[in-house]
């Protein structure tokens, strides 16, 4: 681990266990790290890179105000490239009217340490090869979802049949060592019959017999998901404001 003053006061430090001290040892903040992971502290808040498995990413925590003067001094060192992910506390960009952004979506980060029970019936969950009928599914149900078969980043995916039709579909993207659960998807006619439940759970369990710590990300408008998601014991949350960083015009 580095440490060394920026200008404008800012603490850098390099290194996965120098950001973990500096931002935090939870999944959010573990599930993106690298090795090479910078983190950098101003006056009242902290923000750190990191990746995912399709952008070069900028995490930040804090308040609003604060969050965006430390972005502003980043940027003004050359330290954020356009194309970058930008994941803020909610209001963050309303301070930020000098950066050319895009908003991408206002959502919650949120995790458990305990895997959920298994529900009361048998659980009809199966692991599921790469087909077709994934697509039409998520098309259907979740045609907003960017996890989609083909991307490299997913390890499998799960889905639940009735008589044969694919009617909900859930992939594992774990990585950075927490398993994480993305494109849960219910058919619009089969819905209201537990089968969310259902999946969530059974996903949970497995990647929480992997990892020790099942997280996965939900809109913040999705009032219905996030009740079922808090049943299951997702209830450790941050919350986020995504951002990318344009080129100038």
């Amino acid at each position: 681990m580095l440490i060394e003053d920026g200008t404008g006061g800012i603490e850098r430090v390099t290194g996965r266990a120098g950001v973990l001290a500096m931002a935090g040892d939870d999944p959010y903040v573990r599930m993106v790290l690298t090795d090479h992971s910078t983190g950098y502290r101003g006056t009242g808040a902290v923000a750190w890179s990191g990746r995912t498995p399709r952008t070069p990413l900028l995490c930040a925590r804090g308040a609003p105000a604060e969050a965006a003067r430390l972005l502003m001094e980043l940027h003004h060192e050359g330290l954020i490239p356009p194309g970058t992910l930008l994941r803020l506390p909610p209001g963050t960009g309303e301070f930020l009217h000098s950066l050319r952004l895009r908003h991408v979506e206002d959502w919650q980060f949120r995790w458990t340490d305990g895997p959920p029970r298994p529900p009361g019936e048998p659980d009809p969950v199966e692991v599921l090869p790469a087909a077709r009928e994934i697509t039409e599914l998520l098309d259907s149900g979740n045609p907003g979802s960017s996890v989609r078969p083909g991307a490299p980043h997913i390890r499998r995916w799960y889905g639940i049949r009735d008589g044969g039709e694919l009617v909900a579909c859930g992939a594992d993207v774990s990585y950075g060592g927490v398993g994480y659960l993305a494109g849960l998807t219910v058919a619009p006619s089969h819905r209201g019959r537990g089968l969310g439940t259902a999946l969530t759970s059974a996903m949970s369990r497995a990647a929480h017999a992997e990892f020790g710590v099942v997280a996965l990300g939900v809109n913040a408008a999705n009032h219905g998901a996030i009740r079922l998601y808090e049943r299951l014991g997702f209830t450790d949350t941050v919350e986020v404001s995504a951002h990318e960083l344009l080129a100038p015009s």
